[in-house]
């Protein structure tokens, strides 16, 4: 409790920096450094080999959305080119991908102070491949 009779939620981070932190719904920094803020689609999986076309969505906020698709596991993270969104009107958003995976997963996020998305929607186009690896000896 403070002087003026307010009680804050204050927070210590054990760094050993001996700061104090008051939580701040407010904020879009950490002491000038990003918060940053992401979402990351589940797996999409096939028994088979699945080609992985395009990546549609309808987002909107400020500054730029990263994209990153996920083939396999989370250790394989191949960064896509992001988009530069906007706060106004629709923003219908795509981008080609072309992975052929039987597993494959999505994040969208920021990491810029003062930068944030919205996602209302996100289809990430497939169908069978017409490739498929063989194995063996020729």
């Amino acid at each position: 409790e403070r002087t003026n009779d307010n009680i804050e939620f204050l927070i210590g981070n054990n760094n050993g920096s001996g700061l104090i932190y008051l939580l701040d719904d407010d904020s879009a920094d950490d002491e000038g450094a990003a918060i940053d803020s992401f979402y990351q689609t589940g797996y999409a999986t096939s028994p088979t080999r699945i080609l992985w076309g395009y990546l549609s969505a309808n987002i909107n906020g400020d500054g730029t959305a990263q994209l990153y698709e996920y083939k396999g596991d989370q250790n394989t993270a191949r960064p896509l080119r992001g988009w530069t969104i906007s706060e106004f009107g629709s923003n219908n958003k795509e981008r080609q991908t072309q992975v052929i995976r039987e597993r494959v997963s999505v994040k969208v996020g920021t990491n810029y102070a003062g930068h944030h998305f919205s996602l209302q929607g996100l289809y990430l186009w497939m169908r069978p491949a017409t490739t498929q690896l063989i194995r063996g000896r020729n």
